[in-house]
């Protein structure tokens, strides 16, 4: 979608959502142009998810990790993210991890093979209604192996089964 588009669909925001846009949109149309990123226009693939686990009644539980949009640079596709947070309060454990879940479920795929994917943060700044930007390379980061990948992930699973043991049981 262009930036006007994205303009105009964020009008139907009320509240701290459009505040966000206002100043999300314009600092990623500036970078998108100042780097005259080649945007590819409609991939496809857009409800891919990450399974880490079953719930109890059998279902997959998983994580969303499709792309917010996808860049063509040095004749490949880049995979690219957003966070849009006012801050973002992460570890490094916790950025690792993310990264190593791109890698793993896109960055393994046909597409993206031999590419690298991006994570664009665009942290409330210094100045109110100012949005600056930093990108994380995937493969700067994203060197968890798989096992440690299951290992974080089985621990999560383990903390939502006991919660949701303790909400059922009226502990909680």
């Amino acid at each position: 979608m262009t930036f006007d588009e994205a303009v105009e669909k964020a009008s139907d925001y009320q509240g701290y959502l459009r505040i966000a846009a206002d100043e999300i949109l314009p600092a990623l149309d500036n970078y998108l142009t100042e780097r005259q990123v080649e945007i590819v226009e409609d991939y496809g693939d857009r409800g891919r998810h990450y399974p880490f686990a079953r719930n109890p009644d059998g279902s997959v539980r998983a994580i969303p990790i499709s792309p917010a949009y996808i860049s063509i640079e040095n004749d490949r596709l880049v995979p690219n993210y957003i966070l849009g947070w006012a801050t973002v309060p992460l570890s490094f454990y916790q950025v690792r991890l993310i990264c190593s879940v791109i890698a793993d479920g896109i960055l393994s795929l046909q597409d993206f093979q031999g590419s690298d994917g991006r994570v664009i943060l665009l942290r409330r700044g210094r100045w109110e209604g100012i949005r600056d930007i930093e990108t994380w390379s995937v493969s700067q980061y994203g060197d968890l192996s798989r096992e440690e990948i299951d290992a974080q992930f089985q621990r999560y699973n383990r903390a939502v089964n006991y919660l949701m043991d303790e909400i059922r049981g009226g502990r909680l």
